[in-house]
C-alpha cells in the first residue's frame, strides 16, 4: 500500500534539502483541552538556490535528538508508514535515514510543500 503523503514527500526529492533553516516545535491546545504538538521544519539545499522544503508534522510524539546532535542535521530524512503501531493515532515514523538514532519521532500526519524564497525575504 502506497501512502499518498509519503509519495508526495518522495516526489519532492527531500535528499536535495539537507540544511535546516528553521525548526520549530509548537504545543497547541485542542477543543477538549488536551495538548497537541506540531513540528515545523524548513530545509534548503546546501547550494541555497532559493527553494525551500517546508514540512509540518502533526501530533508529534517521542521526539528524540541524540545528545551532541544539536543543531539538528536530518541528513537523509525518511518517513515510514507505521502499519502495526500500538496507537491508532500515530501513523508515521520520521528519522534520519543515515543515522536513524540521532533524530526521530512519531506523528499522526504531515504536510510538505516546496516554495521559492524571494531575495531579501526572511522565512516566516
Amino acid at each position: 500500500m502506497i501512502d499518498e503523503n509519503i509519495a508526495a514527500f518522495s516526489a519532492l526529492e527531500p535528499k536535495n534539502y539537507s540544511v535546516v533553516e528553521r525548526l520549530e516545535i509548537l504545543q497547541t491546545s485542542t477543543d477538549d483541552g488536551s495538548a497537541r504538538t506540531i513540528l515545523r521544519m524548513v530545509l534548503r539545499a546546501e547550494a541555497n538556490d532559493g527553494r525551500r522544503l517546508t514540512m509540518m508534522f502533526y501530533g508529534v510524539h517521542d521526539f528524540h535528538v541524540e545528545a551532541g546532535h544539536f543543531p539538528v542535521e536530518p541528513g537523509a530524512l525518511e518517513i515510514h508508514l507505521l502499519a502495526d503501531y500500538h496507537s491508532p493515532t500515530l501513523r508515521y515514523l520520521v528519522f534520519n535515514g543515515e543515522q536513524d538514532t540521532t533524530f526521530r519521532f512519531h506523528c499522526s500526519g504531515f504536510e510538505v510543500a516546496l516554495s521559492e524564497k524571494q531575495s531579501g525575504e526572511s522565512v516566516p
